[in-house]
């Protein structure tokens, strides 16, 4: 007959050490939605001081812009107007070869491309990723909505398909959101 004593006490070999690592995943946890709380808001003002450099920098020259609503655009996720009038800015996603690619567009009043950057991309460095590059986009500004004589990069059809068809939703959303 064995005791007690010499089986050990339970309450020492498994609810002390799950108490114990209880206590450590609580606080845990709870140090992670302090950091969370802390770190959100200046994620996400970050992230809105980058989308405006990017803007500013594919509409060169104008005062500032407007966000009009994307709601029932097909792959659009934002859209601002100039606060000027002169044209707008579209942010577009496309399924490019290595996955989605986000392509921000400014379009003037006339309907001309001013300005094209891909803002994200995951697709093969150094060829897919190339589409993303000046040489390739330069191409676009000054094209209306028939895109005529683009040329996409060799070997890498799939991914400059995928940044003309994001150029292509700024095109279809232009013609929804025109003159509000």
């Amino acid at each position: 007959m064995s005791s007690i004593a010499e089986k050990g006490n339970p309450i020492k070999e498994f609810v002390l050490p799950a108490g114990i690592l209880t206590l450590i995943c609580t606080i845990a946890a709870a140090a992670l939605v302090c950091t969370y709380q802390v770190t959100n808001p200046i994620i996400e003002e970050n992230t809105r001081k980058a989308a405006d450099a990017a803007r500013a920098e594919v509409y060169t020259g104008v005062s500032g812009f407007e966000e009009l609503s994307a709601d029932g655009l097909e792959n659009v996720t934002e859209v601002y107007k100039t606060s000027g009038g002169e044209g707008y800015v579209f942010t577009t996603t496309s399924k490019g070869f290595g996955g989605t690619i986000k392509v921000m567009t400014a379009i003037s009043q006339e309907g001309k491309i001013v300005g094209v950057k891909v803002l994200e991309n995951s697709e093969t460095p150094g060829l897919g990723s190339r589409t993303a590059l000046p040489a390739h986009l330069d191409q676009y500004t000054g094209k209306d909505s028939g895109l005529s004589g683009i040329e996409y990069i060799t070997g890498a059809t799939i991914s400059s398909r995928s940044v003309n068809t994001a150029i292509e939703s700024a095109f279809e959303a232009f013609g929804a959101v025109k003159g509000q």
